[in-house]
């Protein structure tokens, strides 16, 4: 029997469905599974009628926090930590699994030290305005310690082997598979009808460029007054960022504030085309949930987002570049058309490619060097 212990001690974002459907997708192959997470995980209903269904999968919940004082506490709580440890030791897992760094998973990999690590890097470098001592020596840690990686897109395999002095086998490329997680009643997306809206998705901070995407709608709003933007996630905008979304309340929609799952598929549905303005990155899962939903993205060229957004016929233009956005958004809208064959072959990519079953198989690949 081929058992995994996987830790994922954040509570929100994009890891949260990435590491549920990841764990689904081992199952499905027979592979026994003890999940670690946060108490406080957003879908936490969601794991535990999982687990109540699935004799091979065991969760345990552990505290962390959800302010800095409740970080404080947990980083200082051993006890929880122990007893976790030791559970994972009396399963016996073959290897410990991180989808995603979480800061307290530290103390678990501290203590399971004889086990072998596979960590996913979603980031190789920590991006522009999220740049942080602290969690970048914890990062750092649990990187060092790893044995074997999972990079999203290939072009940082060689970079990651090179850094941790791994050969290029303990690398494997695992393209960030689809978000059909927050379809939820598995409806197929609709291509026949144009909202004349674009839609930014994610946390909001100075790296995916939303400054960019702005500037950019300003110059739209001369060629297509008609068009509108939706900027949905939590974060800080600049006063000139807010100065333009003011200046256009009828055409730009803040919707600043972490969102629920249910809202997440009627955001992408309701938009023609994805924005990912990113002025540096390494890979975007929400390009991942753009294809799933059957919208395609046109996104900067910087880090792995080529890699990710042209397989499924999306486009990449240079960063940091206004006028050339908004030319390419412009030069879609004069043959509707064109944006509905570009979401269809979004979404045939989605499903036929970025599967979770291909990304499982990758994994137990890796780990057990089949």
């Amino acid at each position: 029997m081929k058992k995994i212990a996987l830790i994922y001690l954040g509570r929100r974002g994009g890891a949260v469905p990435y590491s549920f459907e990841m764990t689904k997708a081992l199952l499905q192959k027979g592979v026994e599974v003890f999940c670690i997470l946060s108490e406080h995980i957003q879908n936490r209903h969601d794991w535990e009628k999982l687990s109540g269904e699935n004799r091979m999968l065991s969760v345990s919940f552990l505290p962390t926090y959800t302010d800095k004082i409740g970080f404080i506490k947990s980083f200082f709580a051993d006890k929880p930590y122990k007893y976790a440890a030791m559970r994972v030791r009396e399963f016996a897992p073959y290897a410990l699994y991180l989808p995603m760094i979480s800061l307290n998973a530290r103390k678990l990999v501290r203590c399971l030290s004889d086990i072998p690590l596979i960590t996913t890097i979603h980031d190789f470098t920590q991006h522009l305005g999220d740049r942080n001592f602290f969690t970048r020596k914890i990062s750092e840690y649990i990187l060092k310690r790893t044995d074997k990686f999972v990079v999203l897109t290939g072009s940082y395999a060689p970079l990651v082997a090179k850094k941790y002095g791994k050969p290029m086998e303990a690398v494997a490329h695992i393209p960030h598979a689809n978000f059909s997680y927050y379809n939820l009643d598995g409806a197929a997306p609709r291509f026949d009808n144009i909202h004349n809206a674009l839609l930014f998705f994610g946390r909001i901070s100075k790296y995916k460029g939303v400054s960019v995407l702005l500037r950019s709608m300003r110059i739209l709003h001369k060629r297509r007054p008609e068009l509108k933007l939706v900027i949905a996630g939590s974060g800080n905008l600049t006063a000139e960022d807010m100065s333009i979304i003011n200046s256009m309340p009828d055409n730009i929609s803040l919707m600043n504030g972490w969102l629920p799952d249910t809202m997440v598929w009627e955001l992408f549905a309701g938009a023609d085309i994805t924005i990912v303005p990113y002025i540096d990155a390494s890979q975007s899962g929400v390009v991942a949930i753009s294809f799933s939903s059957g919208r395609t993205v046109v996104a900067t060229d910087v880090g792995g987002l080529r890699e990710q957004v042209e397989p499924g016929g999306g486009i990449v233009i240079p960063p940091n570049d206004p006028e050339r956005l908004a030319d390419v958004v412009d030069g879609l809208y004069d043959d509707t058309s064109v944006i509905v064959e570009h979401n269809k072959r979004a979404y045939e990519y989605a499903v036929s490619e970025l599967t979770w079953e291909r990304s499982a198989s990758l994994l137990l690949d890796l780990i057990y060097n089949r």
